[in-house]
């Protein structure tokens, strides 16, 4: 019998699912994402850091000021919220919000190691 075949996030809700259950029994099967798991996220995706790096779209505090905003006091956010905040980022930052949508979406290779987590978990 062959491998089964990796299941791969497309979409940016796909992959939110993906991050929001990564290390999070209180993900809500990946329903809900903790501004911990958002930040590694976009570190991963390396568009948020320094305004020295190369790449970098913003800083830490802008993604921490936008998920404070849509998160009220709320310590996870659904993934209407988490589009919000994209929203939030790339008015504030000037920037298209589908230019941060791509960056997200990493890579195939992290993506397909990412699988294992994604795969069965919904």
């Amino acid at each position: 019998m062959s491998d089964p075949v990796p299941i791969v996030p497309k979409t940016i809700g796909e992959y939110f699912r993906v991050f929001a259950a990564m290390d999070d029994p209180e993900s809500d099967n990946g329903h809900r994402i903790s501004f911990k798991n958002v930040r590694r996220w976009f570190q991963r995706a390396e568009i948020m850091g320094q305004p020295e790096q190369d790449g970098v779209l913003f800083q830490f505090s802008d993604l921490r000021y936008a998920f404070c905003r849509v998160a009220k006091k709320r310590e996870r956010i659904d993934c209407d919220q988490f589009c919000q905040m994209l929203e939030i980022i790339a008015r504030e930052q000037r920037i298209d919000t589908q230019m941060i949508v791509q960056r997200l979406k990493v890579s195939e290779m992290m993506a397909s190691s990412m699988s294992r987590l994604f795969e069965g978990q919904y």
